[in-house]
């Protein structure tokens, strides 16, 4: 690719390619050659660019573009590719993000490209094991599976991430969750769990009142392992830490 064409691609964000559209319209620049010289020896980059802002750029195109960043596992570009340019063709990219191993890539791709598998995608966010993103998933990924990220979550054993997931996930299994934060001892992370745990119980109790008011039965129905929750006895590792929080002044 020549220095001036080079300086066009730096560029082309900000006129959003319409130099490089006029002048491929007037048949100073070859579209096909530009288009080979980028599959050839061209930055992922510049081909992603080429894909975005070229007008020319049929559905053809874009799929050999597509291989082309597969081929090169070009995860960045394949993200915003499918996102942005061929959303439609997004089963061309899903097992190259995946084999990326890299649980930020898979998360990032799950997080902005609609229509995925998202099982495939939980599954192997569950597999990898990093709290950060079965976190992020289970919090932002519509249609995530939260029984399957909690149990995952549970098995990192790192307790910021398992008070995160009982405090900000809905619909939480909070005396799982309870239970493994007690396991692992932590007395900062329990202490923000129980903060949170009290003030939904109140929610959920004064929840329950109105619905045995109201006789609702559908909701007693709907919720009826939260509400026994509120009911239940901790477990005695659950009463030593509330005991050793109070005891310390937290």
């Amino acid at each position: 690719m020549t220095d001036y064409l080079s300086e066009l691609f730096r560029n082309i964000k900000v006129d959003n390619g319409k130099k490089i559209n006029l002048l491929i319209d007037k048949g100073i620049i070859n579209y096909h050659e530009v288009l080979d010289n980028l599959l050839n020896m061209g930055s992922s980059r510049n081909l992603l660019l080429f894909a975005i802002y070229i007008e020319k750029v049929s559905t053809e195109d874009k799929i050999v573009i597509a291989k082309e960043l597969i081929r090169r596992k070009s995860y960045y570009e394949i993200t915003i590719l499918a996102k942005d340019v061929i959303d439609s063709l997004y089963e061309l990219f899903e097992d190259t993000i995946i084999s990326s191993d890299n649980a930020y890539i898979i998360y990032d791709f799950a997080f902005n490209v609609r229509n995925i598998n998202i099982e495939k995608f939980e599954n192997k966010i569950i597999e990898l094991g990093n709290p950060v993103y079965i976190f992020r998933f289970a919090l932002n990924i519509k249609g995530a599976n939260i029984s399957k990220l909690e149990k995952a979550i549970i098995l990192t054993n790192n307790s910021e991430y398992i008070s995160l997931f009982a405090t900000r996930i809905a619909n939480a299994n909070l005396e799982l969750l309870e239970e493994a934060l007690s396991n692992n001892g932590n007395l900062d992370d329990f202490k923000t769990f129980l903060k949170y745990k009290n003030k939904v119980q109140k929610e959920d109790y004064n929840k329950l009142c109105n619905s045995i008011k109201n006789n609702d039965i559908n909701d007693l129905e709907l919720n009826k392992d939260r509400y026994a929750y509120l009911f239940k006895e901790p477990s005695e590792k659950v009463k030593a830490l509330v005991r050793k929080i109070n005891n310390l002044g937290y």
